[in-house]
């Protein structure tokens, strides 16, 4: 499956990830509410949040006002939250144990790790911290 994500989007997540480094980097990826998660193809905006994790130097936690916040505005029509992005300042792309573990919480939620000034798309599956947590998407610069 391939996933677009607009050229800003992704430069956004990038900058984040440089200023944050070493701590790892996260915040909020948006698509356009017509289409839906379900018919998900394009990431349209990155919004950055705080990482509030015990250690945030190798993981991350979405501070929870910001997920609740973003949660309220879809309900109320602000768009679409399709997932999530966050840092590995090592610059490994693939998600991490940490990362699989929290992927079966939100099945179909996409997260995009940067790190190295490179991106990656994957495509969260229920089931928790096992083989397969996720699913590997194409991802398109657009």
């Amino acid at each position: 499956m391939e996933i677009v994500v607009d050229t800003s989007a992704l430069r956004a997540m990038l900058a984040h990830a440089a200023v944050d480094t070493p701590r790892e980097a996260c915040g909020l990826l948006w698509c356009d509410p017509a289409h839906g998660r379900s018919t998900l193809s394009t990431i349209d905006r990155a919004e950055p949040a705080a990482n509030v994790a015990a250690q945030p130097m190798t993981s991350f936690e979405i501070d929870p006002a910001a997920l609740f916040g973003a949660q309220r505005r879809e309900r109320a029509g602000g768009g679409c939250l399709a997932g999530w992005y966050h840092s590995h300042p090592s610059g490994v792309l693939d998600p991490s144990p940490s990362d699989a573990e929290a992927a079966g919480r939100e099945p179909g939620r996409v997260w995009i790790i940067v790190g190295a000034a490179r991106a990656a798309a994957w495509r969260s599956r229920p089931g928790g911290p096992v083989l397969g947590a996720f699913e590997a998407l194409k991802l398109r610069i657009g």
